[in-house]
Parts: structure tokens; sequence; C-alpha cells
């Protein structure tokens, strides 16, 4: 027992310098989450510093929403083309900074065109179609964006069929259906320990950083994090349940006077080794939906065979989520679809039939 205090003791000593260092620098402050409103969901803590260092370096705050980016008003502004991402950590994009996000960047592309464009961000990592449809509902559209971009990434086909059976996202055939009472930070046996949980996080900053260099470890080793193999489910069956989903929101995004439009962002294995099974599964699906939809398969895989990087990931393996140079590729090209592309005929008719004040369009 003496012995075990003694080493308790020098955990203290060594741990507690520690933990108010990475206090006084901000160097732990990691991605803390709280429950939305609505309670159907996670958003990121309003008004906290973050800093992630898996994969590339991105610092930022999480605005008063809960969300990456500036603080936008309910409502659009006279003039103003409000553009909203829906999607998983691809668009969440913690691996860099808020400007070098496609999110931003697309805005900024769009000001050629739109002098009122802005964008927000709802990514959240490891969303997939089903949560998204219930984050449009109850965050999204009391934005009111003109435009909804629906990311989808690779993995989300291999993951639909069990997220379709999740009490957070339940699919019954027609909508989604969420049980509050069964999620983890409602239901009462849970409820206690995820707030636990939370508040341990919201201290302990060199926790968190451990949990970092863990994965990290990991990483260089080819353990959990590597993407040797690309993830998807290309099967008929999926390929119809995810254009299920993709008309439900479809309709809801246009009951609001916007328009929804796709776009596939691969991972770094898919692109470096030409894998278009996700993209073709996706082709299908969206089509099925009636859904105007764009890979980015091609644009960053040229990009990555002329020597840029696109993705991060392990060294040598380059598959992970986009760079710096990867998400200006994605904001080029989702910029050029609205501005001038196949999405500048959709997006003209979504607004003219819009009520309120029109979109400011500088002539070309």
């Amino acid at each position: 027992m003496r012995r075990f205090l003694e080493y308790a003791l020098w955990l203290a000593v060594l741990f507690v310098p520690f933990e108010l260092y990475l206090r006084a620098t901000g160097l732990g402050a990691s991605a803390r989450l709280t429950v939305h409103d609505s309670g159907l969901f996670l958003i990121g803590s309003p008004d906290t510093r973050v800093v992630y260092r898996e994969e590339g370096f991105g610092a930022f705050r999480f605005n008063r929403d809960g969300l990456r980016g500036p603080a936008l008003p309910a409502e659009p502004e006279a003039g103003e083309l409000r553009v909203a991402f829906l999607g998983d950590s691809y668009v969440e994009a913690m691996q860099v900074a808020d400007e070098d996000t496609f999110v931003a960047r697309t805005a900024e592309a769009l000001r050629a065109r739109f002098p009122g464009a802005t964008s927000l961000n709802f990514g959240f990592s490891g969303e997939n179609l089903p949560t998204e449809i219930v984050r449009y509902r109850h965050q999204v559209r009391p934005r009111k964006p003109a435009v909804v971009v629906l990311v989808a990434s690779d993995a989300d086909l291999k993951s639909l069929p069990s997220d379709a059976r999740s009490p957070r996202s339940r699919w019954d055939g027609a909508d989604v259906r969420v049980d509050p009472a069964a999620l983890e930070w409602n239901a009462p046996a849970t409820a206690r320990v995820f707030a636990w949980r939370q508040r341990l996080r919201d201290r302990l900053d060199s926790y968190l950083l451990l949990q970092r260099l863990k994965l990290l470890v990991q990483n260089l080793r080819g353990g959990p994090t590597t993407f040797e193999t690309a993830k998807t489910d290309d099967r008929p069956e999926t390929i119809a349940l995810y254009a299920a989903m993709l008309r439900r929101l479809r309709d809801d995004v246009a009951a609001d006077g916007g328009l929804l439009v796709g776009l596939h962002v691969p991972r770094g294995f898919a692109v470096r080794n030409g894998d278009r099974r996700a993209f073709d599964a996706y082709t299908q699906a969206f089509a099925q939906a009636g859904v105007p939809f764009l890979s980015a398969l091609e644009p960053l895989k040229a990009t990555h065979d002329a020597g840029r990087f696109t993705h991060y990931g392990q060294p040598g393996n380059d598959g992970g989520h986009l760079t710096p140079a990867g998400h200006a590729v994605v904001a080029e090209m989702i910029a050029g679809a609205l501005a001038d592309g196949a999405w500048a005929e959709p997006l003209r008719r979504t607004l003219d039939a819009r009520p309120g004040p029109p979109v400011t369009l500088r002539a070309r």
C-alpha cells in the first residue's frame, strides 16, 4: 500500500506541472463536445479552442453556435448567397486552419461571381446521411441556406446499413426516426457517465494530449488508423437505401426554398490507386434520387499525380484527410460548379423561385 501511495504521489508531482503548462500554452486543447438544444445530436462546445495534431495541424475555435468558422446571423443579409455544408470529418476538417478548409475557400472563390457569398460548416466527425438529415432539420434549416452541399466520403456507404438501424438515426423506409431516450447523453443509465466524461475532457488537457500521442504512435506503426484498404459498400441494396434517404433530404431542402447538391470526396487510397467503387456507387445513388452530383476524385487524382499531396496519412501512404492543397482543389471545383458549371442552372432556378431579397450576382 505504501509503495502504491508513493507511485501515486510521484505521478501527481509529474502530472500537475504538465497539466498547468498545457493549460497556460493551450497546446492540449482538444475538440470538446456538447449536446445540441434539440437533444438529438452533438455539436462542438461553443467558444472553445481546439488544437488538432493527429494529421496536419489545426488550431481554431468553435464559434458561439458550436461550429467552425465565423458565426453568422440567423437571417441571410440582402444579396447574400449562403451555402451550408453537411458531412463527416472531411467537412469538419480539423486537420487544417479555418481559412484552409474547402468550406471557407468555396465562399472566398464564389465572391468573384456572388459578392455576398458566405459558407457554414456543419460537418461532424463520424456522421452519416441519416444523422445529417436530423442535423439539417434542427441546426441547418434555421440558417436558411440557399444551397446545401452534402459531402459524401468513401466510408459513408460502408456504415450506412448499421447507421440506418441505430437509435440515433433509424430509417423506417420513409424517414429518419430518433429515439431520444436511447441516446447516450439522454438515457438515464448512461447520461451521468456521458456528462462526467465530458467534464473530464474539459478539465484534463494532458489526458487529451496523451490520447493523441497514442493515436499518432498507432498510425506510425500501421495500427488502427491505417488506410490501406478502401472502405465502401457498393451493393445495390445499399445504393437504393442511400438514394431513398437522399430523396428525403432533397425534399426537405426544396420545401425550404433551397437547392441540395452532392459532392463525393474520396479517401487518399482511392485517389492514389484510382479506386472508383465509391464514385460509381454514389453516381448511381444521386442519379436515382435526382440530386445534382459531382465527384472530386479526378481533380484530386490529377493534383496528386502532379506531385502535390492531397491527403494526409502514414509516411508514403497518403491515405487520410485532405491537406490544404486538397481543400483548395475541392473548393475550386465547388465554386466553379455553382458559378458557371454543372450546378449553375439549378442554382439559378432556385434563386429565381426563392422568396426574399435577390442574391447579388456579378456579371461575367
